[in-house]
């Protein structure tokens, strides 16, 4: 309960504003009280009823699938592995895989489950991707500590309860941290070339909140296993950066740059 109490005492910020917006004129304890109570409550019953991090991941290879059966009824003229435009071999996929917030936390895990692409009779991830890109994504789930070894200030108890107010209680345990799996040896890691754009203040400043979004981390134990991994920084925060002049500009310098290095 204590863990929970801080959870929802380190998420507050802007409360008065939160009420304003909501048409409420009230004291700033009882702002305080009711949006602590909603928190504790969301964290009591978080995951309930939500959709498994599995159903997420066999949705995204759904439309994969999809895209990959009916690429000339769509237009696309991505190549996968082997293949080039007149269907002879020698060719490079071209398909960049990759996704925003917790879709890229679905996408950095799915490319390390091949038996997700074979039971849809698809080519593995390194055959159909030619890169990876992904903006603000999630990809800590678990603490960490720094590159050295140092210690973070990232509580453990804070993590977890976040997790498991999103996934619930009980999967909380199996949801995959990509973060992790790459800094344990990324066996099965697709070795394509990588960006990652990450936001310099990804939620408002509020440091505990940066430890799901690892960018930079990922980027540099991508390149500790040899794959070509580029992570660049952008003056936004996560919630804003989908629609912010910095990413445009910063995604069409990228991808001129991933053009080259795709070969």
């Amino acid at each position: 309960l204590l863990a929970r109490l801080l959870l929802a005492g380190a998420l507050l910020g802007g409360s008065s504003a939160w009420f304003e917006l909501c048409g409420r004129d009230v004291g700033g304890g009882e702002a305080f009280g009711t949006i602590l109570a909603t928190l504790v409550l969301l964290v009591h019953i978080g995951g309930r009823g939500c959709a498994s991090f599995g159903d997420m991941q066999g949705d995204v290879m759904d439309a994969i699938q999809f895209m990959v059966a009916n690429r000339e009824r769509l237009g696309l003229e991505f190549q996968i592995g082997g293949e080039t435009a007149g269907g002879k071999g020698g060719g490079r996929p071209r398909l960049i895989l990759g996704g925003y917030s917790s879709g890229g936390h679905v996408c950095a895990t799915i490319v390390r489950r091949p038996d997700l692409w074979g039971d849809r009779l698809l080519p593995p991830p390194s055959d159909l991707a030619g890169a990876m890109l992904y903006v603000s994504p999630v990809l800590a789930t678990r603490a960490w500590t720094g590159s050295g070894g140092a210690g973070t200030g990232r509580p453990t108890w804070f993590t977890d309860e976040v997790v498991r107010m999103v996934f619930g209680r009980r999967a909380a345990a199996s949801v995959p941290s990509p973060l992790h799996e790459v800094l344990d040896g990324g066996d099965g890691h697709p070795d394509v070339p990588h960006v990652l754009v990450g936001c310099r203040n990804e939620v408002f400043g509020l440091t505990l909140m940066d430890t799901f979004f690892a960018s930079e981390e990922y980027s540099d134990a991508l390149d500790k296993l040899g794959i070509d991994s580029r992570y660049r920084s952008v003056e936004s925060d996560h919630w804003s950066v989908l629609g912010s002049s910095a990413l445009g500009d910063a995604l069409g310098e990228e991808l001129d740059a991933l053009r080259s290095r795709m070969g």
